[in-house]
Parts: C-alpha cells; structure tokens; sequence
C-alpha cells in the first residue's frame, strides 16, 4: 500500500480528501493581512490593496483595446457623416433656369444629355423633369429631330 498522505488521518476523512483541507488559519490573521480597501503598512511606506483578485490578462486586454479603437471610428464616421450632410458635401447645384429655349434633339441624344447640354451646372434629373413638364410629354423617349422647350442655363 502506498501512503497517500504522512499526516495523521482524521476520524472519517479519506487520504484522498487531503487536498481539500484548508491550511489552518485563524481569522484575525487573515484580517491583518489584507484588509479590504484599507492602507496596509508593509515596513513604512502605506500600499493600497487591490479588490481585483487576477489581473486581466493580455488576450483580455488586447480585445479590450480593439473594442475601444473600432468604437472610437464609428464615432469618427459618424460625425464626419453628419457634418457633410449639415454642409452639403460642399457642392452648391445652381438653381433650375427660369428662361426657356426651343432646341432639336441630337441623333443618338436621350433627354438626360439634351439636359446636361443645355443646362450644365443643374442636376440632370431636374432639368428632364422640367423638360417633360413643359412639353407635356408621356415618356422620356424622344427622336432626332425633335423639336423641345428646354430650360437654358447661361
């Protein structure tokens, strides 16, 4: 038979239990030794003793850190996004033109290039809205040769 432990058993308790004994020690002491919070004088210079038993760890810490990066750039974006829509992208379209013009389509031209030629600097969707407005037109299908009434930008 192999001796598991050296000491003497107590009554009842199995060699196999030796492991789990707690080292005897008396309450005060342990209250000596790490008082929770409070300064604690190890020779003279006063050290606060921390409450976190395990430090974090690098992994931890690492992830930790990316969270707090990535959240940091969303808030970037979003305030970089905010602002541009606040200022206007900084592209100012020039109003739709009030004067009017006949002009023939192109062979090859559709309404939205008819708009950027007569009207460059106005966002193309508004100037073949206004064309088809002022024409009465059903569809945006034109042909050559057609004669329009388009607004004409200086």
């Amino acid at each position: 038979m192999i001796a598991l432990d050296d000491r003497p058993a107590r009554c009842g308790a199995s060699p196999l239990d030796a492991h789990r004994r707690r080292p005897s020690v008396r309450p005060r002491e342990v209250a000596r030794r790490r008082p929770a919070g409070r300064l604690v004088e190890y020779g003279t210079v006063p050290t606060r003793v921390t409450r976190r038993a395990v430090p974090r760890s690098a992994p931890e810490a690492r992830v930790r850190a990316r969270v707090m990066v990535a959240l940091a750039a969303l808030v970037l974006i979003l305030a970089v996004g905010v602002l541009a829509f606040t200022a206007g992208g900084g592209t100012s379209a020039a109003p739709l033109p009030a004067e009017t013009g006949v002009v023939q389509v192109r062979p090859g031209e559709n309404l939205t290039s008819l708009a950027a030629r007569v009207a460059p600097g106005v966002p193309s969707s508004q100037v073949v809205q206004r064309i088809v407005q002022l024409n009465e037109l059903d569809t945006v299908a034109v042909r050559a040769g057609q004669a329009l009434v388009v607004p004409v930008g200086k």
